[in-house]
């Protein structure tokens, strides 16, 4: 298979990881010797940690993937989007083992097909968020919201059928109904037919990637809709000059960068100019940001910044999440101000998380005046100051650095305990 047109295609396109044999190494398997094979490491970042643009990417890389296949006679196991992960901008196919010779039979991959990647599509295109994020972020829904199963027995209806039944404007015949009318939606692209409230699918091939392509989000306005007009990705951002210098002479030997609150990305793309990172994650809670950052890095070609959908405080599978983003320096600019002012979250346990997502730096920004717009804030507590910021922060770190950087801005650099 690893000498075969479509392995070799999809290696040099960049699709998959670029895979050797290990020499002199081999297993037994069922009284076979097995090779061992060797793949280029990507980062980590799994669809509930996706955006909708990069969720249609990721869609868009399976059917070229398997469009390549196909045409050497070969076919993919799988159909869903836990086999791939993104490097960069750029999504991945990491499962090798998922390609198989055709059987011509592709019907149960088109179900498959249709659950894991095109229903999440269609969620985001008709502003369905809450059902959307409940299927994203749910690692197993493939395998439980098949189209020929009763929307009634959905198991996502059944997983929030409790706390909906607390609501009135949103009870579980509400909810079931949703479901019906997405499913009903479908006609356009993938054939769904109703037959005694059971969905059937019809064997079909599946949507052209063109058809995917055209698919858009419903845009619905944020809170943050006025910041992100008017804070467009610059080339250069001069409010970042001093930390950038900071970071190069105090932390020079990290690698890896992890990003808290990132917006669009303006620090990432500041840092990863001026100092050599293996990999950036770039973790934000905006979707709208995180569309934007994304497809800036994709037009600009930056490769080694990878952005991450979800809150850094709370990520959807806790600590394990926390782990798996974490990097030899985490930064945290213009952020603890709404966390501790805003949403309440206790000092401790910010550094707490912010200790946990650091391998060895941390990079923070305490903001003396609190919630200060550039003209006036309201009043901030007595305890809210420099001496309680610093006495946290030691709890956790070796302080390096302090620095005031502007009026409402004062820098801390320091190493973990």
């Amino acid at each position: 298979m690893l000498g075969a047109d479509f392995f070799r295609k999809l290696s040099d396109l960049g699709y998959i990881p670029k895979t050797v044999i290990e020499e002199n190494m081999t297993i037994k398997a069922d009284n076979h010797d097995c090779i061992i094979l060797k793949h280029e490491k990507c980062p980590d970042t799994r669809q509930h940690e996706w955006s909708f643009e990069m969720f249609k990417s990721a869609v868009i890389l399976l059917l070229k993937v398997k469009s390549i296949c196909n045409e050497d006679g070969y076919d993919l196991k799988d159909y869903h989007l836990g086999n791939i992960t993104f490097k960069g901008n750029k999504p991945v196919f990491i499962d090798i083992g998922s390609f198989v010779k055709s059987n011509g039979n592709s019907n149960i991959m088109n179900d498959e097909f249709f659950t894991a990647c095109l229903l999440p599509l269609l969620l985001w295109r008709d502003g369905e968020y809450f059902l959307n994020r409940c299927v994203v972020s749910d690692n197993t829904h493939y395998s439980f919201l098949i189209p020929f199963q009763q929307a009634s027995d959905s198991a996502i209806v059944g997983k929030y059928k409790s706390q909906l039944s607390e609501t009135p404007e949103c009870n579980p015949d509400t909810f079931k109904n949703k479901w019906r009318k997405v499913f009903k939606k479908c006609f356009e692209v993938f054939h769904v037919k109703e037959k005694k409230r059971k969905y059937k699918s019809v064997p079909v091939g599946l949507p052209s990637i063109a058809k995917i392509s055209q698919i858009q989000r419903k845009y619905l306005p944020t809170d943050r809709e006025f910041y992100h007009n008017n804070h467009p990705i610059p080339e250069n951002y001069e409010r970042y000059d001093r930390v950038v210098e900071l970071i190069r002479h105090h932390c020079a030997d990290a690698s890896t960068l992890t990003d808290i609150a990132g917006n669009e990305g303006q620090f990432c793309l500041c840092l990863s100019r001026c100092m050599t990172l293996e990999r950036i994650f770039m973790i934000e809670n905006d979707e709208d940001a995180i569309d934007k950052a994304f497809s800036y890095f994709n037009r600009n070609n930056i490769t080694n910044i990878n952005t991450v959908f979800t809150s850094a405080m709370f990520p959807l599978y806790g600590e394990q999440d926390v782990r798996r983003l974490s990097s030899d320096l985490v930064v945290a600019l213009a952020v603890t101000h709404h966390l501790i002012l805003s949403q309440h979250f206790h000092i401790s346990f910010l550094f707490e998380r912010l200790s946990m997502y650091t391998n060895k730096y941390v990079c923070v920004e305490f903001m003396p005046l609190g919630l200060w717009d550039g003209h006036s804030a309201p009043p901030v507590p007595t305890w809210y100051n420099e001496d309680w910021f610093t006495r946290h922060f030691q709890m956790h770190f070796r302080l390096i650095h302090k620095e005031q950087i502007d009026l409402n801005s004062l820098l801390y650099i320091g190493e973990k305990l």
